[in-house]
Order: C-alpha cells, then structure tokens, then sequence
C-alpha cells in the first residue's frame, strides 16, 4: 500500500464486503442446496412440468444419473460452491453500492479495483489520497 489512506480503504472494502453478505446471502437456502447435492440431488424443486428440449432432457438425465456417484457428487459440489460464490459476491457487493454509501463502500471500490476489477493503480493513489479516515 502507498499510504495508510490506502491501506484503511482496502481494509474497509474486506469489511464491507463480509458486510454485504450477512446483509444479502441467503445462508439457509445455500446451505439446503447443498445438503440436497450431498443426497444426489441437482434439480431438487425444479417442476417436471418445464418443458426442456431433447438437449436439455439429456444433460438433465446425464446429471441426475452421475450425482448417483459419490466421486462426481463431490466434484460437482465443489463446481457449484465455487460459481454460487462468484456470483454471490458480485450480487451482494452491488446490493450493497446501490442502498449504501459511506467509506465501506468507497472501500469496497478501492479494494475491488486493486485486484484489476477497476481503475488503473494511479487513479487508485489519487482516490486513497482523497478518502479521509475521519
């Protein structure tokens, strides 16, 4: 970090991102999702009634029958934790930018920007010089 401004920013955006979760993550439904992979099941409360193409039937038969099997169950649990994290993440960080303001969300910015998802490490310099910790 080029300053403490800096510093105290990014911190500020880690908090304010674990912040967003408690406020947006539905925990429960998460953790129900996952208990029912652990059971081998993928389409748990989708309606049969869903009209899928010949494609769509087979991938969806394909799945249902792998899941039977412990080693892919596993695999695809892990695949499955990973992309509802992404997109857990992106949901609950622009949930929070949209109903909040303040130097948790100036520092969800900064930090997001540090990991190449921003502006460019000048700007960042220029933005931490400006953020004021009182």
């Amino acid at each position: 970090y080029v300053t403490l401004n800096a510093k105290a920013a990014c911190l500020a955006g880690i908090i304010a991102h674990e912040c967003a979760h408690k406020l947006y993550l539905d925990f429960d439904g998460i953790q129900e999702a996952h208990k029912k992979m652990e059971l081998g099941y993928i389409f748990e409360g989708i309606s049969d009634n869903v009209p899928l193409t010949p494609d769509e039937q087979y991938w969806r038969q394909s799945l249902e029958t792998a899941m039977q099997t412990p080693a892919f169950r596993n695999v695809l649990i892990t695949i499955y934790h990973q992309l509802d994290n992404i997109v857990a993440d992106a949901h609950d960080e622009a949930s929070l930018c949209r109903d909040y303001n303040g130097i948790g969300v100036k520092g969800l910015k900064f930090s997001t920007g540090n990991v190449g998802l921003g502006a460019t490490f000048h700007s960042h310099r220029t933005y931490a010089a400006s953020c004021s910790l009182s």
